[in-house]
């Protein structure tokens, strides 16, 4: 079961801790600054009438164990979403939804989470990974 966040149900499905390898194949330029490429994989349903677009809705981030707030745009460009070419969430559509991290490894860990904010409306949920 997911959690709502605005017009979204979002649920995490996996924690990719040493993704580099994955990233490097979709941005073969992609270089780790901090450490190493963290996925996280989100499975999102939209439930409002018109057309979701979280890659403009939600905005990603991550908390680490010292407090230290992360950003995905650190990651690669172009990874926030499964298909480049995805046409958003309608109705009782769903879609998978990876967000990339660049993390150094004493980032993970207790008291750190991944978290998904929607701006608009003043709302967040976050996962510990």
């Amino acid at each position: 079961v997911g959690a709502q966040l605005g017009d979204f149900e979002v649920r995490l499905l996996e924690v990719d801790r040493d993704a580099t390898d994955r990233v490097q194949q979709r941005s073969p330029s992609a270089v780790p600054l901090e450490g190493a490429f963290v996925l996280f994989e989100f499975e999102m349903r939209y439930d409002g009438g018109l057309t979701g677009e979280p890659d403009f809705t939600l905005v990603p981030g991550f908390v680490g164990t010292d407090g230290r707030p992360y950003s995905a745009v650190d990651c690669s460009t172009g990874l926030s979403i499964e298909d480049p070419n995805h046409p958003g969430l309608q109705g009782e559509y769903s879609g998978n939804y990876d967000i990339c991290f660049d993390l150094p490894p004493e980032a993970l860990g207790d008291n750190s989470r991944v978290v998904l904010r929607m701006p608009d409306v003043f709302e967040e949920l976050y996962w510990e990974p």
